[in-house]
Protein backbone atom coordinates (compact mmCIF):
# COMPACT_ATOMS: atom_id res chain seq x y z
CA UNK A 1 0.00 0.00 0.00
CA UNK A 2 1.28 3.25 -0.92
CA UNK A 3 -0.07 5.57 1.27
CA UNK A 4 0.91 3.23 4.29
CA UNK A 5 4.18 3.31 3.08
CA UNK A 6 4.40 7.05 2.55
CA UNK A 7 3.02 8.24 5.92
CA UNK A 8 5.29 5.77 7.53
CA UNK A 9 8.16 7.41 5.86
CA UNK A 10 6.84 10.91 6.90
CA UNK A 11 6.55 9.15 10.57
CA UNK A 12 10.17 8.70 10.76
CA UNK A 13 11.23 12.12 9.07
CA UNK A 14 9.47 13.77 11.77
CA UNK A 15 10.97 11.45 15.04
CA UNK A 16 14.18 12.30 12.70
CA UNK A 17 13.44 16.03 13.19
CA UNK A 18 12.12 15.81 16.82
CA UNK A 19 15.13 14.00 18.04
CA UNK A 20 18.06 15.95 16.22
CA UNK A 21 16.62 19.44 16.22
CA UNK A 22 13.74 19.63 18.86
CA UNK A 23 11.60 20.83 16.73
CA UNK A 24 7.65 20.20 17.62
CA UNK A 25 6.13 18.74 14.62
CA UNK A 26 2.23 18.93 16.14
CA UNK A 27 1.34 22.20 13.68
CA UNK A 28 3.09 21.44 9.86
CA UNK A 29 3.02 25.12 8.78
CA UNK A 30 5.90 27.86 7.06
CA UNK A 31 6.99 28.84 10.63
CA UNK A 32 7.77 24.87 11.18
CA UNK A 33 9.14 24.54 7.64
CA UNK A 34 11.19 27.96 8.06
CA UNK A 35 12.68 27.07 11.65
CA UNK A 36 13.53 23.03 10.02
CA UNK A 37 15.25 24.93 7.15
CA UNK A 38 17.48 27.20 9.23
CA UNK A 39 18.11 24.38 11.91
CA UNK A 40 19.25 21.35 9.03
CA UNK A 41 20.45 23.47 6.70
CA UNK A 42 17.89 22.16 4.15
CA UNK A 43 16.84 24.64 1.73
CA UNK A 44 12.82 25.75 2.01
CA UNK A 45 11.87 24.56 -0.99
CA UNK A 46 12.92 21.48 -0.55
CA UNK A 47 10.68 21.22 3.37
CA UNK A 48 8.18 22.95 1.19
CA UNK A 49 7.75 20.40 -1.26
CA UNK A 50 7.57 16.94 1.60
CA UNK A 51 5.04 19.21 3.42
CA UNK A 52 2.58 20.04 0.36
CA UNK A 53 3.08 15.88 -0.56
CA UNK A 54 2.66 14.71 2.64
CA UNK A 55 -0.67 16.93 2.97
CA UNK A 56 -1.94 16.08 -0.73
CA UNK A 57 -1.02 12.00 0.42
CA UNK A 58 -2.92 11.85 3.69
CA UNK A 59 -6.09 13.65 1.94
CA UNK A 60 -6.24 11.30 -0.78
CA UNK A 61 -7.19 7.36 -0.72
CA UNK A 62 -4.86 6.44 -3.53
CA UNK A 63 -0.91 7.16 -3.50
CA UNK A 64 0.19 6.11 -7.00
CA UNK A 65 3.83 4.52 -7.73
CA UNK A 66 4.34 7.35 -9.07
CA UNK A 67 4.05 9.56 -6.57
CA UNK A 68 5.12 7.32 -3.15
CA UNK A 69 8.43 7.45 -5.27
CA UNK A 70 8.99 11.26 -5.61
CA UNK A 71 8.02 12.14 -1.84
CA UNK A 72 10.70 9.35 -0.93
CA UNK A 73 12.82 11.28 -3.42
CA UNK A 74 12.35 14.47 -1.49
CA UNK A 75 12.63 12.51 1.80
CA UNK A 76 16.21 11.27 0.61
CA UNK A 77 17.11 14.62 -0.61
CA UNK A 78 16.63 16.18 3.13
CA UNK A 79 18.69 13.72 4.70
CA UNK A 80 21.56 14.05 1.89
CA UNK A 81 20.99 18.03 2.92
CA UNK A 82 20.17 18.41 6.69
CA UNK A 83 23.38 19.15 9.17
Amino acid sequence: DHKKLALEDMSLLLAFVRNRYRLPTRTLDEAFAKKLSERAQVPLDIIKKILLLNANIRSSSYVSENTLEEFHQLIETFYQHAT
